[in-house]
């Protein structure tokens, strides 16, 4: 299963001395397995474990200098689980810790993230 996705943040980011308000975008793969159980013919569970690959990153900060700060992102792991009947699927996802590091303002940040997906399958036999 590969699901690619498209993420945008904005935060601010402050230590002593120091303000940045960032924006951040990052274009994902989350490639991975999912495991299936059936409660009938039309309705089953699931569980996933996916590993997110960062394809495309990009960040913008505004301080006082009006500098751009470039953005290395960090790949992470992934798991979900969730319930499907017919054509409509409801998953919960939670993305693990992954690091986020700017390199022209020395700032290392952990993120980690929860998605709640409903789904809608356009092609089904």
């Amino acid at each position: 299963m590969a699901e690619p996705s498209f993420q945008y943040y904005k935060f601010p980011l402050a230590s002593p001395g120091y303000a940045l308000d960032a924006e951040f975008w990052t274009i994902e793969l989350p490639v991975g397995i999912r495991h299936h159980f059936y409660l009938t013919d039309q309705t089953k569970i699931f569980v996933n474990v996916l590993y997110a690959w960062t394809l495309k990153e990009q960040a913008m900060g505004k301080q006082d200098d009006n500098v751009d700060y470039g953005v290395i992102a960090g790949s992470n792991f992934a798991g979900g689980a969730g319930v499907a009947s017919g054509r409509f699927s409801l998953e919960a996802r939670y993305y693990f810790n992954r690091s986020l590091f700017l390199y022209r303002a020395r700032v290392d940040v952990d993120y980690s993230k929860a998605s709640l997906i409903l789904g809608y399958k356009l092609f089904s036999k």
